[in-house]
Parts: structure tokens; C-alpha cells; sequence
């Protein structure tokens, strides 16, 4: 397609289990600012990126305490001393990379923790099938112990500790490579539905530009690769971000 006819979009969501594919659309995406969703299932496994880059999101988490039954003379004076003693909103800023630059550059997290092991086995996975794709081979033409060392290959190549892939997890995504459990697809696919909801509104901070299911356990796992974030004042000047939640575990 051509760059002009995403321009009608709010946002683009994209499953597909080529990286080059993915990649294609995400960097076009990423120059009009049209935030990004993209990724697979496979087998138990899914993984999404997400990449909402110069957008703004309002911290809306702190919902308003019900109010206590009063007179309307008293409704107004309460209103005023409540604007005047709350503190002013603020929205965050997210810088986010492409998909073709997350999988160029280094795979660190922006978080005060370190990358979840099952997180590096499906970015190894992912630039692993791509590696095949590009030299016109399959995993059949290798024995799993030349797959396991091309994928530690794959991992120095983006700083990451080879001794910190799971071999069981990368052996199971890529013998069922393509495959999806509708239930799988299910539950990351309610994830994205809300994370779409919130690039579009703008309320409610992001869970990270990562996210990985794990069906075998029923667990998710949130984290930021590569992410930087500015806050604001409305009205006010920008400001560094606090430093990065870690990474959140959804079951």
C-alpha cells in the first residue's frame, strides 16, 4: 500500500508472522505518527508491539471517591475548594521505536528490571524466522543444536546473554510456528482492543510497547524495550518522566 492511504487511519492494527511484513508497516506508521499494533500467535505463545510514538496519554488511574450526599447550597463552595486544592493533570509523552528499529538495535529494557527470559526467546524467535527467510532455508534443514546456536548468534548480536534464552520455550514457538490456539488469540487480542482504546482517547498510560502470553501458564508480561517517556503539566512545561514502572505481570 501506499504511505498516503494509512493516512485515514486512527491507528493500525497488523498480525502477521513475516518481521519484514510487520516491519514494512510499522515504519510507515511511525513517520505519519499512526500508532502501531503488530505481532502473531504461536501455538501457546503470542507476542505484540506496540509502538505509540509521540503520543500523549492522560494519567486518569486515580478515579474520583463518590460524592457524599449534600444540599445544593453547600455543592457549589465544596466544588470551588476542590478545583482549587486539586493538583494539575498531567500527561506522559512516549518515544517509541519501530518495529524494524527494535529489532536493529539492542534489546535493553527502559525499566528499573531486566528483560523477562520468555520476552528474549520470542524476540529471538521472531528475528530467527526472519534470518530464514532471508537465506531461503527452514529449522528442518538444521538439527535443533545448529538452530539453538544460530539463535544465541542472533541474541549476542542485540546484547542480550545468550545463557538467558529458554531453549524449551524457543524449541515449542518454533516447532509451532504459524499455529494458533484461538484461545490464545482471544485473550491477546482483548489486550490490544484495549491498549487500541487508549492511543485513540489518550486516557489511560499504556502498558509498554511489549507484550508476551504465555498460554502454557496464563500469564502476560508487559515491558518497555527501548522506550523513553516526558510528563506535562497542562499548560505547563515538559518535564523527565519518573522512572519507568517495571515490568507488570497480568494473569
Amino acid at each position: 500500500k501506499d504511505p498516503v492511504w494509512f493516512q485515514q487511519f486512527h491507528c493500525v492494527v497488523m498480525c502477521s508472522q513475516y518481521l519484514a511484513d510487520l516491519s514494512t508497516v510499522s515504519s510507515i506508521c511511525h513517520a505519519l505518527h499512526i500508532p502501531f499494533f503488530g505481532g502473531s500467535v504461536h501455538g501457546m505463545h503470542a507476542f505484540v508491539m506496540s509502538d505509540v510514538d509521540g503520543r500523549r496519554f492522560l494519567d486518569d488511574s486515580k478515579a474520583s471517591q463518590p460524592a457524599a450526599k449534600r444540599s445544593k447550597a453547600s455543592e457549589e463552595p465544596q466544588k470551588n475548594a476542590a478545583a482549587a486544592t486539586a493538583p494539575p493533570q498531567r500527561h506522559t509523552l512516549f518515544h517509541c521505536p519501530d518495529m524494524a528499529a527494535l529489532f536493529k538495535g539492542k534489546w535493553v529494557s527502559s525499566g528499573p528490571r531486566r528483560i523477562a527470559p520468555i520476552t528474549l526467546s520470542l524476540l529471538t524467535c521472531f528475528a530467527y524466522k526472519h534470518w530464514e527467510r532471508e537465506n531461503h532455508t527452514t529449522a528442518c534443514a538444521f538439527s535443533p543444536h545448529q538452530v539453538l546456536e544460530q539463535c544465541r548468534a542472533i541474541a549476542t548480536e542485540h546484547a542480550v546473554d545468550p545463557k538467558k534464552l529458554l531453549p524449551d520455550t524457543m524449541s515449542e514457538v518454533l516447532r509451532t510456528w504459524g499455529a494458533r490456539m484461538m484461545a490464545v488469540s482471544a485473550i491477546s487480542g482483548g489486550i490490544v482492543s484495549q491498549e487500541v482504546l487508549k492511543s485513540i482517547t489518550g486516557r489511560g498510560i499504556p502498558l509498554a510497547n511489549i507484550f508476551v502470553f504465555d498460554g502454557a501458564s496464563g500469564k502476560g508480561l508487559s515491558e518497555r524495550v527501548g522506550v523513553s517517556t516526558t510528563q506535562q503539566e497542562m499548560g505547563g512545561a515538559e518535564a523527565p518522566a519518573k522512572e519507568a514502572a517495571p515490568a507488570m505481570t497480568v494473569e
